[in-house]
């Protein structure tokens, strides 16, 4: 059985983020949520769905885009006063969004990045500290 379109775009989206020498295979990590703490006890990345969109397109065709969830974590220390995590995780978004902006992934899909929630309240109570971001793979159909 060949792998869905998503999954193809999520491990185009694992090998451009595993190109950039920051994270390796170990922790990007395909889930079907956002939360993991059991494999990133330390941080990572997961990769996860996220609601696609259908669009017309030229020539009796669509356009659908299969959305990627990027949730980065960092093992928190549970401090809400003290934020040297924060320049690990925001410097990670940095290089994870600068990875994936307008690329071409895997040669079949178009990247597009869309900002969302910088900091995640609620991953602090997972003892984490978490960003977000969607990655939207464009697919002629």
């Amino acid at each position: 059985m060949s792998n869905s379109v998503w999954m193809n775009c999520a491990d185009a989206v694992k090998a451009l983020l595993v190109a950039t020498g920051s994270w390796t295979t170990l922790n990007v990590l395909i889930r079907k949520q956002p939360w993991d703490r059991s494999s990133l006890s330390t941080g990572g990345i997961i990769l996860s769905p996220a609601p696609e969109k259908r669009k017309p397109a030229s020539n009796k065709k669509n356009e659908v885009e299969h959305a990627v969830l990027v949730t980065l974590l960092v093992g928190s220390n549970q401090d809400v006063s003290d934020a040297t995590q924060l320049s690990t995780l925001l410097g990670w978004r940095e290089t994870a969004r600068n990875a994936l902006v307008s690329k071409e992934a895997a040669s079949a899909y178009t990247t597009t990045v869309v900002l969302g929630t910088v900091v995640v309240p609620d991953a602090f109570n997972n003892q984490f500290d978490a960003s977000q971001f969607t990655v939207k793979c464009l697919v002629r159909v």
